[in-house]
């Protein structure tokens, strides 16, 4: 038998698996209903959740009329207790892809083609919150052409 913190981190991994799955099939719904019901894509390059809770935060802030679904695409999966923090499972209106932004079906996948706005925090704001201390010339040129990638893929794509 496996020891027993061999077989917690099973677990945990099963839970977060279990967990990641019903969301990626949370984001497919709110996808399917894009038509009638409009969302947003939110594209998070860094690694970090921290610019993706303080939207969601702000999100549901806002009176409920003006509540739009989202789709969150990150390249990096969430933790069990930053699911539970921001109540991912508990809110409907939220789906989520853990997928690369340069790879084309990981983006259709969050629904880069019916999303009714998308929403992809600028570069700067993106090196502070991934804890990288101060950017310095390289790493704001390689979050630059990472935006300026995404955006290419974007019109390829027939989306302006």
């Amino acid at each position: 038998p496996a020891p027993p913190s061999r077989a917690r981190a099973s677990l945990v991994a099963d839970q977060l698996r279990n967990r990641l799955g019903d969301l990626d099939d949370r984001a497919q719904v709110i996808r399917e209903s894009g038509e009638t019901t409009p969302f947003i894509t939110f594209i998070e390059m860094s690694a970090s959740w921290r610019q993706v809770a303080r939207f969601l935060m702000e999100s549901k802030g806002r009176p409920l009329p003006n509540t739009m679904p989202t789709i969150i695409m990150c390249p990096n999966a969430p933790s069990l207790e930053v699911i539970k923090e921001l109540g991912l499972l508990e809110d409907p209106n939220v789906g989520l892809v853990v997928g690369s932004v340069q790879w084309v079906p990981d983006l259709v996948r969050a629904g880069i083609k019916e999303a009714a706005c998308v929403v992809c925090p600028s570069p700067d704001r993106a090196l502070a919150t991934a804890n990288l201390g101060t950017p310095n010339y390289e790493d704001m040129l390689m979050v630059d052409a990472e935006g300026v990638m995404l955006y290419q893929m974007l019109v390829g794509l027939g989306i302006d």
